[in-house]
């Protein structure tokens, strides 16, 4: 393999088993490369892989962040939490610039006095872009970091009762209405279920729309009461489930279509425990979108700052993962119990089931 070969991006994977690894020596840079390096924001590239890329591949004395020459500049002797913001910019750089690839050195990790596991967390994002390479430092820290499980609500933690609910609205409403208005039943754009869920509509303003179908004198509580009905409760066996995996290491989310009404009696019923076992939620409402739509995988995505391969959806609606699976490269399953029986003893998610 000649030198030039073993700097270009598509021989990176022999340097790590399954991943883009930054060579720990770059002599020199193809047409479509850039070197990453870390400086301060003085721009005063003396030493280290600063000097090195001032003297060799045309970064500029007083950059200290951004494009110069054929590298980009990291600004690390700052402080973390200004070493993360530039993390994040550069982030959002190389996604913008997919036509280069962008060789990150060990930043911060010379003279800054900065260790790998300082350094790498704030890089979980980039990882997960195809144009970004690592040292491979950096990704055996990412390696050791948990898996993500993302889970769904109704369907996989909290049992449906479909039928319960029908039975509650046919004693306020006609069958005609319970399907083509409420969208009991059907995931038709415009009803008032898909607006509830989608944070069109307001609790109270779902409401007052429903009692106008609803038979003469039924009280808003009443309607609150019926669309509840569709929550039949969340077993033991499962939060013990989910708690495991949380105690194991695993990050553990949520990513839902729910409602305002339906999240305020959850969060009555299992607050505690879902501040407990989960690190963040997503909820459509919240967000005015639902899954199966591909942005909403992409925000989510976006804000676990996990690669896609360590991810795993568990979601019982085979649209919504296969929507995932297309849209971010989520590896998913339908069920959690599934899920459990995949992982136990590893932190990469299994393929779906």
């Amino acid at each position: 393999m000649s030198e030039e070969q073993k700097h270009h991006p598509q021989y990176a994977g022999q340097y790590g088993e399954k991943h883009r690894v930054s060579p720990e020596r770059i002599d020199c840079l193809l047409p479509n490369q850039v070197f990453v390096f870390g400086s301060n924001k003085q721009g005063y590239h003396g030493g280290g892989a600063a000097a090195f890329a001032h003297r060799y591949f045309g970064a500029e004395w007083g950059v200290g962040e951004g494009i110069t020459g054929k590298c980009y500049a990291l600004p690390t002797m700052e402080g973390e939490q200004s070493l993360a913001e530039a993390v994040e910019r550069f982030t959002r750089h190389a996604l913008a610039d997919p036509d280069h690839n962008y060789l990150v050195t060990a930043v911060g990790c010379g003279i800054a006095g900065y260790t790998p596991e300082d350094v790498a967390p704030y890089f979980m994002e980039a990882a997960s872009l195809p144009n970004v390479y690592l040292p491979q430092c950096f990704w055996d820290v990412l390696d050791k970091s948990a898996a993500t499980i993302i889970l769904d609500f109704g369907g996989v933690l909290m049992k449906h009762d479909r039928e319960g609910c029908l039975r509650a609205f046919r004693r306020l409403m006609s069958d005609e209405d319970i399907s083509a208005v409420l969208g009991l039943g059907n995931d038709l754009p415009g009803t008032l279920r898909v607006r509830l869920e989608t944070g069109e509509l307001s609790a109270e303003e779902f409401v007052r729309c429903v009692q106008k179908y609803c038979v003469r004198g039924t009280s808003g509580q009443q309607v609150i009461d019926a669309w509840n009905k569709m929550h039949a409760g969340i077993d033991d066996s499962t939060w013990e489930s989910v708690r495991r995996l949380k105690d194991e290491g695993f990050r553990i989310y949520l990513l839902s279509n729910t409602d305002a009404i339906h999240w305020q009696h959850t969060l009555e019923l299992y607050g505690q425990r879902i501040d407990e076992c989960f690190d963040d939620v997503f909820l459509s409402f919240e967000y005015h979108m639902m899954k199966p739509d591909g942005m909403f995988y992409r925000i989510v995505n976006g804000k676990i700052c996990s690669s896609p391969d360590r991810i795993l959806f568990v979601d019982d609606s085979e649209a919504n993962r296969r929507a995932a699976q297309e849209t971010v490269g989520w590896r998913t399953c339908a069920d959690l119990k599934m899920k459990e029986c995949n992982v136990q003893g590893s932190r990469t998610p299994p393929k779906d089931a």
